[in-house]
């Protein structure tokens, strides 16, 4: 919102996007904000929000994939909120891959996080250390 040129319309579109998706904040509700807002006629300070890098880090459920080899996609198509990694590194930004945690932890112990994860969505979990707060 800190770049949102019209801070009230801003926040009209975020209380819509509260009541339309199960999870928000989400990658998927902060790309509907973002092309809402701007269907409204608002405006941003600055171009790019990142979301674009979301979309080709290529977000997959972590279970699936290591359970079973599925690759499940993240995000609203899907109507389920799992816990979910990147299977893509886009540039020094991007957020730890599924491969970078095989590197270091196991494939057991990442499924354990994974599970605590998805039993509880509202912690969060940090994934290079996969402890739940």
């Amino acid at each position: 919102m800190d770049n949102a040129k019209d801070k009230t319309l801003y926040k009209k579109v975020v209380v819509d996007a509260k009541k339309k998706f199960k999870v928000y904040p989400s990658a998927y509700a902060s790309m509907w904000v973002q092309k809402i807002y701007m269907k409204r006629g608002g405006e941003y300070f600055k171009k790019d929000s990142g979301l674009k890098n979301w979309r080709k880090e290529r977000w997959v459920q972590v279970l699936p994939l290591l359970k079973d080899g599925k690759i499940v996609e993240c995000g609203d198509n899907n109507k389920t909120t799992k816990a979910c990694r990147p299977i893509v590194k886009v540039n020094k930004n991007s957020p730890i891959t599924i491969q970078e945690l095989l590197e270091i932890h196991s494939v057991e112990d990442i499924v354990n996080a994974a599970e605590k994860k998805n039993a509880n969505m509202s912690k969060r979990l940090n994934w290079k250390e996969l402890t739940l707060k």
